[in-house]
């Protein structure tokens, strides 16, 4: 939820603080009683100063991701596959059903031909999706990239490249266990 602070100024006359705190809609409807009450021509100077929407952003993210139980993490490991277990399995789990509507829509956009293949052609059209159609792929490393904190970001430009190769396995992986949800839907039939 958003909280507006809103300032109205009469031309030359002080800042009224008319009311602190407002959520959006009512917002609206200040200014429309501010309208409805001036009958002469007035102009007015409105300013809205949009509070903290959030306190961390961080922290928020973090808190959206799902553990998972079987992603360990301990000292014998190393930096990336630190990074994979605590930060890009998670967000994967968190960003999944949207990595299934993305490829759905991959699938549309590419004329439907993956639902005229056999099961081992349609692993290797996943596969080549993810791995070698440039345009799809920066897509999908947007979307696991977008909820990452910034502490997350600065660790992950520090080694994008080999990043990037486990963030595509797991989305690739992803996307293959879910094969079966990407039947032709029963509308294009």
């Amino acid at each position: 939820m958003i909280i507006f602070i809103l300032n109205i100024q009469r031309a030359g006359h002080h800042n009224v603080s008319l009311c602190n705190g407002l959520t959006n809609p009512d917002v609206d409807k200040v200014v429309e009683k501010v309208r409805f009450r001036e009958s002469e021509k007035t102009p007015f100077i409105i300013t809205f100063k949009k509070s903290h929407t959030m306190e961390n952003r961080d922290e928020n993210i973090v808190a959206l991701r799902p553990e998972i139980p079987n992603a360990k993490v301990n000292d014998n490991m190393s930096a990336d596959e630190h990074f994979q277990n605590q930060t890009l399995r998670p967000i994967a789990k968190l960003q999944h059903d949207l990595l299934v509507a993305v490829f759905h829509n991959y699938i549309k956009k590419h004329k439907n031909v993956f639902y005229g293949l056999t099961l081992i052609k349609r692993t290797d059209y996943i596969e080549n999706a993810v791995n070698r159609d440039q345009k799809f792929r920066n897509s999908l490393k947007g979307i696991i990239m977008g909820m990452f904190t910034i502490q997350e970001y600065q660790l992950y430009i520090s080694n994008s490249s080999a990043l990037n190769k486990r963030m595509m396995n797991i989305v690739r992986e992803r996307l293959l266990s879910s094969i079966q949800l990407f039947d032709r839907p029963a509308a294009e039939m």
